[in-house]
């Protein structure tokens, strides 16, 4: 089991290197890899061992590893698109405000919330588990009548 989470860590660990390597040395001009790789991508790897040690959770481990590849592509390549879109939108008359806030790179929001959402994809994931525990326990216990009354929220499981 120590070896499948050595190897596991280093896995993903490798991943978050590999990206900020590419991120600094060959895409040090497009923003989103820039900012992320610059900000040690707000150090969610650090969160790594806790899910792999401390909660013996692999799959929540590589949900954030690859989430954060998946972000950071995402979040560029729309952020790009958002920007292209509102460049268009831009006329002799936009107010500096206006303007600033149009050519803002919205990439780094999306990064965060793709990672957010891949947060709440492993807790969903745990409470999914857990419910499905339960619901095992019941119907060992008190049968399939157990599970059905748990279903139709009755409380006299008998």
């Amino acid at each position: 089991m120590l070896a499948k989470q050595c190897i596991t860590l280093l896995l993903t660990f490798s991943i978050f290197v590999f990206m900020k390597e590419i991120s600094m040395r060959f895409l040090p001009d497009v923003y989103l890899f820039e900012w992320t790789g610059r900000r040690f991508y707000l150090y969610i790897w650090v969160s790594l061992p806790f899910f792999i040690f401390v909660l013996k959770d692999f799959v929540a481990a590589w949900i954030i590893t690859i989430g954060n590849v998946a972000g950071v592509v995402i979040g560029q390549l729309w952020g790009d698109y958002l920007i292209y879109r509102n460049m268009l939108k831009i006329t002799p008359e936009t107010n500096d405000e206006t303007y600033w806030y149009l050519i803002n790179h919205k990439g780094a929001f999306i990064w965060l919330f793709i990672i957010l959402a891949c947060f709440g994809l492993i807790l969903g994931y745990k409470l999914f588990k857990r419910a499905r525990r339960v619901c095992r326990e019941i119907e060992k216990q008190y049968g399939n009548t157990g599970v059905m009354a748990v279903k139709q929220g009755r409380q006299d499981c008998e």
